[in-house]
């Protein structure tokens, strides 16, 4: 029976390991996406722990997380684009409560605010960023300048493992964020995700083969189930 809950556990996990993969690929044009990882123990590994653990213990064997190298800055030459370059985030305003991106693909509402693409309004060390008429400079350090406005981007870092991903390519975390000093921003630029297709898709096909192999495995038990089965009749 150990080598069934194997079987099916690795299955499982490999069914998580593809759908994170998927997702990779859905988005490798949403600026900067920042790629799910798992952590997945080979299904050899997986048989093997049955020598020692009870089919009972043989809990998922696959641990999820964020991705959150730098993706590469792409020129857009549109003064709302802004990248940041090293670790931190934007802080958007949302109705559940403040919420983390990368992406800059910013955007003016009717009220002069400055929004993500959801209308979101981006904050700022004073409240939301307000737009005034004319063109908009957006300096380095977050400074931001526009008309008779200005203000500065509230510009913070959190430790990787609070990060929950929300949708909308935001986060949520349940850390105290931290002024983010070591980020600078790149005005008329967007970063790109941190997705390489070609990994991706290398990733998908060893998936693939490996739920393969374990659904063979899970027949093979299933067989010799039956067989002792049929004996003790």
């Amino acid at each position: 029976m150990s080598g069934l809950y194997a079987s099916a556990n690795a299955m499982r996990n490999l069914m998580q390991r593809q759908e994170a993969i998927a997702n990779n690929l859905a988005n490798l044009e949403t600026p900067a996406f920042k790629r799910s990882v798992m952590a997945t123990h080979g299904f050899g590994e997986a048989l093997d722990e049955t020598m020692t653990k009870s089919a009972q213990s043989l809990m998922p064997i696959s641990e999820g997380g964020i991705d959150l190298s730098q993706g590469p800055l792409q020129s857009s030459e549109r003064e709302l684009d802004l990248a940041l370059e090293g670790p931190g985030f934007f802080v958007i305003q949302t109705p559940q409560g403040e919420r983390y991106t990368r992406a800059g693909n910013f955007r003016r509402d009717e009220e002069g605010r400055l929004t993500d693409q959801s209308g979101h309004p981006v904050l700022g060390s004073g409240g939301p960023i307000k737009l005034g008429d004319g063109p908009v400079s957006v300096q380095r350090d977050g400074s931001i300048k526009a008309g008779d406005q200005q203000g500065t981007l509230r510009l913070v870092k959190l430790p990787t493992e609070s990060l929950v991903a929300v949708g909308g390519n935001l986060f949520s975390s349940s850390a105290k964020a931290e002024p983010a000093d070591e980020v600078s921003v790149r005005q008329g630029q967007l970063e790109r995700a941190n997705t390489d297709s070609i990994q991706e898709l290398v990733g998908m096909i060893r998936v693939q083969r490996s739920y393969e192999a374990a659904g063979r495995s899970m027949q093979t038990v299933l067989a010799a189930l039956e067989r002792a089965a049929s004996e003790l009749r």
